[in-house]
Parts: structure tokens; sequence; C-alpha cells
């Protein structure tokens, strides 16, 4: 599973995107999929690259696109 931590997430990218794991291991114990996709594209929305934002919440459940996207839009 893809998660934050292959992307070379900061501390402050963390802190800011709510990631709260000292590594990958801790956070795939406990975090599946979806939260892991939603992880990936506020990463990417906090760094302004809105495209690979909206590459990552597509691929999220319709619902929780929608909900991804509005709070990403809107926060």
């Amino acid at each position: 599973m893809e998660t934050v931590f292959q992307h070379s997430i900061t501390q402050e990218e963390k802190e800011a995107i709510g990631v709260y794991f000292p590594n990958e291991v801790a956070y795939l114990r406990v975090l599946g999929k979806e939260t892991a996709l939603f992880h990936l594209a506020f990463l990417y929305n906090h760094r302004n690259d809105i495209e690979k934002a909206e590459f990552y919440a597509n691929q999220l459940p319709e619902q929780d696109k929608l909900d991804c996207l509005r709070t990403m839009h809107h926060p």
C-alpha cells in the first residue's frame, strides 16, 4: 500500500495534514488504504500539486472522494 512515507514527507507536512505516526510501520498497523489515499491527496494539496492531489482523491469511493475534494478546496 502506498503511503505518505514513500513520498518524502517532512515533519512540517506531517503536522499540517494530521499524520502523527513516527514511521510507516506504525502507520500501517493502524490505518487502511482509504486513509492513506486521503493523506496522499492532502499531502499533494499542501504541496500545491493539485493534479496529483486529485489523482489520489479520485481513487477513493465516490462519497469519500467528494468529502476529500471538498476539504481540500474549502479547508
